[in-house]
């Protein structure tokens, strides 16, 4: 990827790779951020944001090239917020080596948390991915009972911290711009809380996959399409 910058403009192409031999077909991209992790969200949200942005440059290596490395930034960061553990499960899942129970348990750590997943599970087949909202007030849900019933958070805070951690779990390239100024805040929630994200992409991943939408160059959950 070539980038341009000029005051507070940026803009980037994605060039064809030159390409002498089959084992240049494929690409391995290598993600590696800062060890302290609000640091390493924050750049990898920045670096899919300008990944998805670029312009590919029509043949099918760039366009191939970009949404493999979308994808590679998108794993780093469901891998720095739900663990390692969860993304073995949920790589195990979308190939039919575990199921749904398998990854419902894996969201939830203290024992009284397993009544999420199960009311997600139950709620699932009145979710839908085209109109998000149904999603997003699930995962409000999630904030009020994480939170319990003396919860001090305002409405409109909480529709806030479901909205994000639903944008973190489908599209890393909104993130950033989408969260403006309260990007830290929602970081801090996702970290406070893990098993809220983890309840989030158990949410995107599972949507995904039953719709098994076709998914674009620049999309990594193409039945998640926020714009």
């Amino acid at each position: 990827m070539f980038i341009a910058r000029q005051s507070d403009q940026t803009a980037a192409i994605i060039a064809p790779p030159v390409v002498t031999g089959l084992q240049q077909l494929g690409c391995n991209p290598i993600v590696d951020y800062p060890q302290d992790v609000s640091l390493a969200l924050s750049h990898a949200w920045q670096d899919a944001e300008l990944w998805n942005a670029a312009k590919a440059t029509g043949q099918v290596f760039s366009i191939t090239r970009q949404r493999e490395v979308l994808a590679a930034i998108q794993r780093y960061i469901i891998e720095r917020l739900c663990g390692n553990e969860w993304i073995k499960i949920e790589d195990a899942f979308y190939v039919g080596e575990r199921s749904l129970a398998y990854l419902q348990r894996a969201v939830w750590t203290a024992g009284y948390e397993a009544e999420i997943t199960q009311r997600l599970r139950q709620r699932l087949p009145t979710m839908n991915s085209v109109d998000i909202s149904s999603c997003i007030r699930e995962m409000e849900w999630v904030v009020r009972f994480l939170e319990c019933a003396d919860a001090r958070l305002h409405d409109s805070v909480i529709e806030w911290l479901a909205e994000f951690a639903l944008r973190v779990a489908s599209d890393p390239a909104e993130v950033k711009n989408w969260s403006g100024d309260r990007l830290s805040e929602g970081i801090d929630y996702l970290l406070k809380y893990p098993t809220f994200i983890r309840a989030a992409r158990f949410v995107v991943v599972i949507l995904d996959k039953e719709l098994n939408a076709t998914t674009g160059s620049q999309e990594l959950c193409a039945s998640w399409r926020w714009r």
